[in-house]
């Protein structure tokens, strides 16, 4: 324990109260007996601006409290009367998402729960077309359909407007807050209904949100969700019971059945439905209305629809009785609670990133509107109004429930509102039956506290006391109370006691706050004289406990004097017991508990109290590595911040700063293991690392500063090597080390001392390991170094990497055209030296090779310079090995049409009739089509006219987005022109060619030409610029046909992010539907997340593409809650796409009918055309789907050959060759079906010939499932001689069916027979094209091999035993560089000894060669 506090309070208490009397400061050190020289505790600030007795928001109170009691003897008079309050209407603010929902961490893992997200807006919940609704189907009727639906369907995870999601089961995130509308306020309708007020729910539009009206909001859909069963009854018992009875009973009975199971989607349904009556409506169904709305509302769940509902009663005249009383008063207290916490929760937040340095613009922006709307939200105040209304009537005086006054008291204290607290304590003393409960005394002694009174929480705590030792204290603790449950004995429960404690600290508080600490010190020396041991009882003194040392801690800190505060911490350092839980009381004392560390590291961050800092953070460390406290990242990261903020203000000792950086480096930064929180949290702090290498090169540290980034990196490697790492983690990682390089290279400092050969090297190893060459700006002092080891005769031991990153850092120099100056090597000595050097120009990457070649045709002698130049240095072998190689082709793709030079024209001018002649162009003018556009501009141009460059940019992104290429390469010479004719206004010149060239990226990435989209992209980062959103979107639209079409995508969304892009609506929607193909939904789902936080309105593609990358991993319930968002949305446009990829998820993926057949009902109900995809869906639906459905499989066969608007392709036959042989296992129909094909009246009418691959694909499917290969041959030879091109799936089939068949060698030979596509090409002519411009190929084109063929030949050689070559397989599958994913799934194989040839009992051609429909 603590020796000096023990010897001073132990056994001197009274001396050492009587001494606090006259020496306050003095005392409160010498309790420890520390002798110091800072002042006396000074006074704390406290909360003033005591408003009026209204039961609003703000603290109270006003006019010496509005009221009087025992707990103030200044109050006027002796009674305890009734504290009058303000009856007006409270006005709730609107917020319409979930409290919680931006407190997680920024990349949440995807649940596969049943429970779904939030919704990130709410419907509307009234209006005409709502009551024309509901009256013509009548409620009885919608609950029936909901019952059947409910029934019908197991899961659900879509919910209605204001669903908001758990804590715990967040998958995607919205923290774009909705403005506060207008509030609509019905005043009450007589003197026992006191009104509540609610806003409209507001569509999440871009800002500003325009409110909806009143009195013309649209009605809300239908929400689309099955919804989870509460019953074992089937959907027909149910509806049977629900006819037999009124429709009164029936929507109690449902209603009371959402309240009992949480289903917040039937109770939103039958309230919406019953609203819309105009009468038979009772005082009955609203209460049973509000109670499913409130025990079906989730946490962080506004209450407006329930309000609403409230409203919507008292404006029929109905009177609300003590029920309705009741469900209001605990719906506004606990979500009173919920909003306040939430405040508390961000503020905490904002503070935290303040001591960690951390600027987060979009968060903090957000986080204040989440605040300010929180704020305007006045559920206290209408709960106090219900309260007050209620308590005139005598019978609901004397029957409210003891937990009503704690939720009251709670949220009075929450506000420091004394009128109402000391009303509410009335209303208690006028009870007999009932008895204070221990909260009430603790919110009373925080409402006196926060309001700068000690004596009234004197007052209050006194008479707690006496009550104990009375027994007139009601012990009885809720669920929510009893923690921490370890602590429990058979006398007394561990709420009981922790709540006895906390009023105990709470008063020490209160001494501190209001300016008293002495009296704070004294409470502590009785308890720490208590002799009734750690199972105190209620008139008993209790122990301290951990808690109770944090709370004197902190009173010292909020006094100002830090010092004693400080003390006191180094002592509880001392003490040889471990940590315990906060509220355990004991009467030995414990190390400080992690409260007390984040309290005291906080609060020497804020003082700059450095030395102290970095002390108690050792300390930290040691107590992390024995598992006593954990070290949070963000203790880390406020402790680097605060090191880092220190360095770069002081002078310090060039030693003394070695010392502290090392300590920073060693013990902070590095040689610690990132979970995966801590691995997001750690990249704030890594936009900081450069600037703390940057202190080692400010002190001289030089090779120091290279170590901590090589040791930084090696750290971050090791971590991506264990786990899975986000693309923006990687991003970070370059942008530290390119940072960091600078920083050490001096790039900043034209003055810094050029660093050595070997640590230049070093540096650019360095960065060449994480993927960045030498910059601009970097080169210069690489190549001065080598030039200085030159001069110096300083042996070169360089590698052939080596030469290669100095020879890209010449070329950079000659691209940006830099001075000899800056430029000590010229690119021909540098080439001259490669040669005396033995070094290949032929071996070093085709990067370097093309901007090697590149450069130099672009200087003045074109393609003969260049060769000479080549020559002359000695590279003679280079110049022939390339001979006509596209590199020496000028910087053109070689697919695109080149345009011929037009003739010299008048000096060009730009004009502004031009420019709204040729700039009319659609949109703007719907006739005037881009190519009309064309024809007005080279006519123009022709004449030496121009239009504005903000026109000539937006015809050739609209020329490329028509695929007229050869225009834009028209308009974009005849832009040179005017780009000369700038040349006076240099600013605007490079303004223009920006402009130009940033949508020449567009137009070319548009027009299918991506190779010719980077030679612009490149020439902009060349000059210093950055490309734009749209373009960076384009280019990552047109990544296509590679083995990772993702890796790249991300690689460009990455660079625009390091180069400070903000993405717009377009961008997201392309990196997340490439994101979605790869079937990566977590960071698909992060981004989402990301641009609606930034603003950005979500579109239909958004959802679309969102949707598809839950659906692709299986992610049912995230799939189905995006689904009804979108939906929801006020721009919905219903397209075919995302209601497909629904059905498809429940046919495929999760098969179940009836929610497939869910989805396409609600297709056709959305008025949308089926496609041919939707039909081959159906087919599989019914064909594929125990209990299978023939007829039901061959009705919509019937629908689609009859259906005019869709074609019968070889996907369609598949599904009923697939159903027939595989699933049902008749060889014989299969076959039967297949031979009718090409007869059948639909084939003929077909534009492609059948049967396809598709087709065969299936029937030879049906054969190896059936294991009948004894048939493959015939059907493989009228497959080769039906001028149908054999695809690689066929071929796995046929792989697959050989080795099960014993004959491997045949397998073997298939496989052989098969060609690599080019390396990182994904391989062509695999998938069938049904579209109308679908190229088909010749039998004679090679077949590719895919992935899953490797995966097949794998197989077969395990399944007959031969390990050996399935190894050889994985050796060659490694050198093809697939992305790692693919080969570790792959060689995964290799673990299952049970592997064979047969993956599956059955197949499906769901997952081969089907065709999809684009999204």
């Amino acid at each position: 324990m603590l020796p000096k506090v023990a010897n001073h309070l132990l056994h001197h208490t009274a001396r050492a109260a009587a001494v606090v009397q006259n020496q306050t400061g003095y005392f409160s050190r010498n309790v420890l007996q520390l002798q110091t020289s800072s002042n006396p505790a000074t006074g704390l600030t406290t909360l003033n601006g005591a408003s009026s007795s209204s039961w609003g928001n703000g603290p109270g109170p006003g006019g010496k409290y509005q009221g009087s009691s025992r707990f103030y003897s200044g109050y006027q008079g002796a009674g305890r009367a009734v504290t009058q309050a303000n009856t007006s209407a409270a006005q709730d603010g609107d917020f319409s998402q979930g409290d919680d929902e931006d407190l997680r961490p920024p990349r949440p893992v995807v649940r596969g729960s049943g429970k779904g997200r939030g919704r990130s807006q709410s419907l509307s919940h009234s209006g005409p077309g709502r009551r024309e609704r509901g009256e013509a189907l009548g409620v009885l009727r919608t609950v029936q359909m909901h019952v059947r639906r409910k029934h019908t369907f197991l899961s659900s995870t879509i919910h209605a407007p204001e669903s908001s999601e758990p804590s715990d089961q967040l998958v995607v995130f919205n923290t774009t807050p909705s403005i506060p509308t207008p509030p609509r306020v019905i005043s009450r309708r007589n003197s026992t209904a006191a009104a509540v007020s609610s806003q409209h729910d507001v569509s999440t539009a871009p800002p500003p949100p325009r409110p909806a009206s009143p009195r013309s909001r649209p009605p809300s859909p239908r929400p689309l969700s099955p919804v989870p069963s509460v019953s074992s009854q089937s959907s027909e018992s149910v509806t049977e019971k629900l006819l037999q009875k009124s429709e009164s009973e029936a929507i109690i009975d449902s209603l009371k059945s959402a309240s009992t199971s949480g289903d917040y989607t039937q109770a939103y349904t039958i309230v919406q439905a019953m609203r819309a009556k105009e009468t038979g409506l009772t005082i009955a169904h609203f209460n049973a209305a509000l109670d499913a709305l409130f025990h079906s509302r989730r946490g962080g769940q506004p209450l407006h629809f329930l309000i609403d509902t409230y409203n919507d009663m008292l404006n029929r005249s109905i009177t609300p009785n003590f029920k309705t009383y009741l469900i209001l008063l605990s719906a506004l207290t606990v979500r009173d609670a919920e909003v306040q916490r939430t405040i508390a929760t961000l503020e905490s937040r904002a503070k935290r990133r303040m001591l960690s340095g951390r600027s987060e613009v979009a968060t903090e922006s957000v986080d204040q509107r989440r605040i300010a709307a929180l704020r305007e939200e006045n559920n206290f105040g209408s709960a106090m109004s219900l309260f007050e209304a209620g308590c005139t009537f005598k019978y609901m005086a004397e029957h409210f429930p003891p937990w009503l006054y704690r939720n009251l008291m709670r949220s009075a204290a929450m506000h420091a509102n004394l009128d109402a607290a000391l009303m509410i304590f009335n209303q208690i003393e006028k009870r007999q039956d009932i008895k204070p409960s221990p909260p009430l005394y603790s919110y009373l002694i925080s409402i006196f506290t926060d309001l700068g009174d000690l004596r009234g929480a004197e007052d209050v705590f006194t008479e707690f006391l006496k009550a104990s030792k009375a027994g007139h204290i009601d012990w009885s603790i809720n669920e929510e109370q009893e923690q921490p449950w370890f602590l429990d004995t058979k006398d007394r429960s561990a709420g009981e006691r922790v709540i006895q404690l906390n009023i105990w600290n709470s008063m020490i508080e209160a001494s501190f706050r209001c300016e008293m600490p002495e009296k704070g010190i004294e409470l502590l020396a009785q308890m720490m004289d208590s002799k009734s041991g750690e199972n105190y009882g209620p008139a008993d003194v209790p122990p301290p406990a951990s808690a109770t040392f944090t709370t004197v801690i902190s009173g010292f800190i909020r006094s100002g004097d830090v010092d004693t505060a400080l003390a006191w911490f180094d002592k509880l350092l001392l003490q040889d017991m471990a940590t315990r839980h906060p509220l355990e009381a004991s009467s030995k004392t414990c190390k400080p508990d992690a409260v007390a560390w984040n309290i005291m590291l906080e609060t020497l961050v804020e003082k700059g109290r450095i030395n102290d800092l970095n002390r108690l953070f050792k300390h930290l460390l040691q107590d992390d590595n024995t598992g006593v406290v954990q070290v949070r990242w963000n203790d880390r990261e406020m402790v680097f911040e605060a090191n880092l903020r220190h360095l770069e203000s002081s002078e310090l000792d060039r030693k003394q700063a070695l010392e502290l950086m090392d300590f920073v480096a060693n013990e902070v930064i590095l040689n610690t293991d990132l979970s995966l929180v801590a691995r997001a949290a750690a990249e704030p702090l890594a936009e900081r690392f450069a600037d703390f290498v940057g202190q080692y090169v400010r002190y001289g540290y030089i090779e120091r500063a290279v170590d901590i980034v090589e040791q930084w990196i090696a750290s971050r490697e090791k971590e991506m090597q264990t786990t899975q790492v986000s693309a923006p983690t990687i991003a970070c990682l370059r942008a530290t080390a390119g940072s960091s390089a600078h920083r050490i290279l001096g790039v900043d400092r034209p003055d810094a001392a050029v660093p050595s050969i070997d640590l230049a090297l070093r540096i650019a190893r360095l960065c060449d390991h994480v993927s960045l060459l030498p910059s601009a700006q970097t080169a210069p002092r690489y190549l001065r170094a080598y030039a200085n080891a030159k001069t110096a005769s300083h042996p070169l031991d360089l590698t052939s990497r080596d030469w290669e990153l100095l020879l890209y850092a010449a070329v950079q120099l000659v691209r940006t055209k830099q001075t000899p100056v800056s430029a000590p090597v010229s690119l021909e000595d540098l080439l001259k030296d490669l040669a005396t050097h033995s070094v290949d120009l032929a071996t070093m990457s085709e990067h370097v090779r093309r901007s090697l070649v590149e450069t130099l045709y672009a200087q003045p002698g074109g393609v003969a310079a260049a060769r000479g130049l080549l020559r002359k240095s000695g590279h003679h072998d280079f110049v022939r090995a390339l001979g006509d190689d596209a590199l020496l082709t000028p910087p053109t793709s070689p697919e695109m049409p080149t345009v011929p030079a037009s003739p010299a024209t008048k000096r060009p001018r730009v004009d502004r009739a031009c420019t709204r002649y040729v700039g009319e162009f659609y949109p703007s003018h719907p006739q005037v089509t881009p190519s009309v556009a064309f024809a007005r501009f080279q006519e123009s141009a022709a004449q030496g006219i121009f239009p504005s460059v903000e026109v000539i940019g937006r015809l050739i992104n609209a020329l490329g987005r028509h695929g007229k290429i050869y225009e834009v390469q028209s308009v974009y010479a005849e832009a040179q022109k005017y780009l000369a004719a700038l040349e006076h206004d240099k600013k605007a010149q490079s303004a223009a060619w920006f402009q130009i060239e940033d949508q020449m990226i567009v137009a070319l990435a548009q027009a299918g030409f991506p190779d010719a989209a980077h030679v612009h992209r490149s020439r902009i980062l060349e000059h210093g610029g950055v490309p734009s959103a749209d373009a960076y979107g384009s280019m990552i639209s047109s990544v296509k046909e590679t083995t990772d079409d993702a890796a790249h995508a991300l690689a460009l969304f990455e660079e625009a992010q390091v180069r400070g892009v903000v993405p717009n609506t377009y961008m997201y929607n392309t990196i997340i539907s490439k994101l979605a193909k790869a079937r990566k939904a977590d960071y698909a789902l992060e981004l989402f997340h990301q641009m609606r936080t930034l603003g950005h309105r979500a579109t239909s593609v958004t959802y679309g593409a969102v949707i598809a990358a839950c659906c692709r991993v299986g992610d049912a319930p995230s799939a189905e809650e995006l689904f009804q968002e979108m939906i929801s949305q006020a721009n919905f446009k219903p397209r075919v796409p995302p209601y497909n990829t629904m059905i498809q998820l429940y046919v495929h993926t999760k098969p179940n009918r009836e929610k497939a057949l869910f989805y396409y009902n609600a297709l056709l109900d959305a008025h949308i055309q089926p496609s041919a995809h939707t039909y081959k869906l159906l087919l599989d639906a019914y064909g594929t789907i125990e209990p299978i459905d023939v007829a039901a499989m061959e009705r919509v066969f019937e629908r689609l050959v009859a259906d005019k608007s869709v074609e019968v392709t070889g996907a369609h036959w598949a599904s009923l060759i697939n159903s027939w042989g595989c699933v049902q296992k008749n060889l014989e129909k299969a076959v039967e079906v297949f031979e009718s094909i090409a007869n059948h009246p639909a084939s003929r009418r077909s534009g492609t010939p059948l049967p396809d691959a598709v087709a065969y694909e299936a029937i030879i499917n049906v054969l190896v499932t059936l294991r009948r290969t004894d048939l493959l041959t015939p059907y493989i030879q009228r497959l080769k001689s039906s001028n149908v091109h054999m695809t690689a799936y066929i071929a796995n089939l046929i792989i697959k069916g050989y080795a099960a068949g014993g004959d491997i060698e045949r397998a073997r030979e298939v496989f052989e027979g098969l060609v690599d596509p080019p390396e990182g090409v994904a391989a062509p002519n695999n998938h069938v094209s049904y579209s109308l411009n679908g190229n088909r190929q010749l039998p004679s084109t090679p077949v590719y091999r895919e992935p899953s063929t490797w995966e097949a030949m794998v197989r077969a050689e395990l399944g007959v035993g031969n390990r050996d070559r399935a190894i050889a397989l994985l050796e060659r599958l490694q050198s093809r560089k697939y992305p790692p994913a693919v080969y570790a799934r792959i060689s995964g194989i290799m673990l299952d000894d049970s592997v064979s040839p047969w993956a599956s009992d059955a197949s499906s051609v769901h997952s081969g060669s089907a065709a999809t429909e684009s999204h």
